[in-house]
């Protein structure tokens, strides 16, 4: 886990994550929130390389996964900066009172 920190303030957190079980332990998920006050600073990015370079380093990694609101178009282009490519979508699977979006799922093979 990753926690962004300005002035004492957290800004960020961001995870990456793998099963336990043995067959299946090389897929880890990603997972960041940047504090809307905080966008377009580069926090975003600078965790993403930790993350993908904590992957690489970690030896067993092989995929991260994650998921993204549809409309989170900059978060959909920092992925893609990264290498992420959109394998597929979740139809209306977040609910913002009462307002649905698509969910992305994307994919890094390392």
């Amino acid at each position: 886990m990753i926690l962004g920190l300005i002035d004492n303030e957290i800004v960020s957190i961001a995870q990456i994550s793998s099963p336990n079980r043995k067959r299946i332990a090389h897929n880890s998920e990603l997972s960041i929130s940047v504090k809307k006050a905080c966008w377009n600073i580069g926090i975003g990015s600078a965790v993403m390389e930790e993350l993908i370079k904590f992957g690489k380093e970690h030896g067993i990694i092989r995929n991260i996964s994650l998921g993204v609101k549809a409309s989170n178009y900059r978060a959909v282009k920092m992925y893609e900066k990264f290498g992420f490519k959109k394998i597929g979508v979740h139809k209306n699977y977040f609910n913002v009172n009462g307002d649905f979006d698509d969910e992305i799922l994307m994919d890094l093979s390392l």
